[in-house]
């Protein structure tokens, strides 16, 4: 594939060696993609082949950055389908015209951003069935007890989960395993679990047991399987609206943060990190997403009903020259494929 530039000129595409692929099993360096090999599509994230892979010596290459952090690195030639501000128009354009153009500087002195790369939801189906459901985990992570030791008195924790929202409980009562309920003798918005010899094994095999309000972070096989039920599960529990009825998550640990902004991504929205108060130390994720990102019912009304209209795309506010390297360029089935932080790239196939 060869993309012309605006002066005509044909510049090779290709990425940098060390450049992330997604794969159907994670990660690779696009060094050790090969013909045959399965990496994940950025149509529609399913699995497609490699078909041809070409090695290029020394050429100019760019980091793109985009507005809400994330990056990727390519040659001057590889090709960008990329969506224009009003999100209705898209077209193809290779990295240097978009280093050449990508912010516009209007007259008045307005700054704007000329490109947004869509996002695609790469969410995959377990092989196994996940111990708990992923509505439940994102439940316990921004709301929960997850048992361990108590730092004061060095008794075992109590399994618990804070209620602040009655529609988001009933969501959540039918999706937890048949052994396990919560204590009925007690009241308030602290729901105290029962069976917690069963729940410790249940939080051991999801990978949640234990970790503290600072320590959290998402287990690798729900941030990879657990789709928009995770997504809910975090939101329905901790997920405030703001400004035009844009869904916020906020949090303490950075590693929670971090992973919720992860599985934004993998969900094919944006979500932009801002310190809510210099003095807090909690972060503020903004998210944007094409699917509903509530299951609670009140929740999810008001959000269908006043949501923002605006798309969530990726805005493109910075391509830099990071200097000449060897890249490797590959076609695959259908002309797009994932690179880091879930950004794609290539041209789809007319």
């Amino acid at each position: 594939m060869r993309v012309k530039m605006k002066n005509r000129q044909t510049l090779p595409p290709g990425v940098p060696y060390d450049t992330p692929i997604l794969t159907p099993h994670g990660w690779q360096n696009v060094s050790d993609v090969s013909v045959g090999a399965a990496v994940t599509s950025g149509n529609d994230g399913s699995p497609v082949k490699v078909v041809a892979v070409t090695d290029r010596a020394t050429v100019p290459c760019y980091a793109v950055h985009l507005a809400d952090g994330s990056k990727t690195t390519a040659s001057a030639g590889q090709p960008f389908e990329v969506w224009r501000p009003n999100g209705r128009s898209r077209t193809v354009v290779d990295v240097e015209t978009m280093a050449r153009d990508c912010i516009h500087i209007s007259p008045g002195g307005a700054v704007s951003r000329r490109y947004a790369i869509e996002g695609v939801d790469v969410t995959t189906p377990p092989a196994a069935p996940l111990p708990l459901h992923p509505y439940v985990v994102g439940a316990l992570l921004t709301a929960g007890s997850l048992g361990g030791t108590c730092n004061h008195t060095g008794t075992p924790s109590p399994f618990s989960l804070h209620v602040a929202n009655h529609a988001a409980l009933e969501t959540l009562l039918p999706l937890l395993p048949p052994n396990v309920s919560f204590d009925q003798y007690r009241s308030g918005p602290c729901k105290y679990f029962a069976n917690t010899a069963t729940l410790k094994q249940l939080f051991e095999d999801a990978h949640i047991f234990g970790l503290s309000s600072a320590g959290r972070h998402i287990p690798q096989k729900y941030l990879d399987h657990g789709g928009i039920d995770l997504l809910r599960g975090l939101l329905d529990f901790n997920g405030p609206m703001i400004r035009n009825a844009t869904p916020s998550f906020i949090n303490a640990s950075a590693t929670l943060v971090r992973d919720v902004q992860t599985l934004v991504r993998r969900l094919g929205g944006r979500a932009l990190q801002s310190v809510q108060d210099a003095g807090s130390g909690f972060d503020t994720l903004r998210i944007r997403t094409n699917q509903t990102p509530y299951a609670a019912t009140n929740n999810a009304a008001l959000w269908t009903q006043i949501k923002s209209s605006r798309s969530c795309h990726r805005a493109v506010c910075d391509v830099s020259l990071i200097g000449d390297m060897p890249v490797r360029a590959l076609e695959v089935e259908g002309g797009v494929f994932m690179t880091g932080d879930y950004i794609k790239t290539g041209a789809a196939e007319s």
